[in-house]
């Protein structure tokens, strides 16, 4: 997967959580709001791909990293989410988003934060 820096515009969209293991992130905890937001962004992935991109963080990284989101268990590593804020802006973010916040620390930019909190 790419990386790319946090809240990096790509024309009318904004990048969020195209992290790779080389490049430092921010790190810290978010509030359950903002998770039970966030999971129900996961009902609408968008861009899926044929195969698996794996987490660069993990030990053992595995393909269609598993995860529970709303009772179901889906596989991350292959789509992304997509999520407008007040002014009309997108934030893309990998599928992985979810992954990254709970097993491995990342907080992501508040503009993005707010932007999830926002569309509940």
């Amino acid at each position: 997967m790419a990386y790319y820096p946090d809240n990096e515009s790509s024309g009318s969209t904004i990048r969020v959580g195209w992290l790779d293991k080389k490049v430092p992130f921010s790190s810290g905890m978010v509030d359950s709001t903002f998770l039970q937001r966030l999971q129900k962004l996961y009902r609408d992935r968008t861009n899926q791909t044929r195969g698996y991109h794996l987490c660069p963080f993990c030990t053992k990284p595995e393909f269609g990293t598993p995860v529970n989101i709303e009772g179901e268990e889906i596989k991350l590593g292959s789509a992304e989410i997509h999520v407008r804020d007040a002014n009309g802006q997108t934030f893309i973010a990998p599928d992985l988003l979810y992954h990254y916040i709970l097993v491995h620390g990342y907080c992501p930019p508040i503009e993005f934060i707010e932007a999830v909190c926002s569309n509940g």
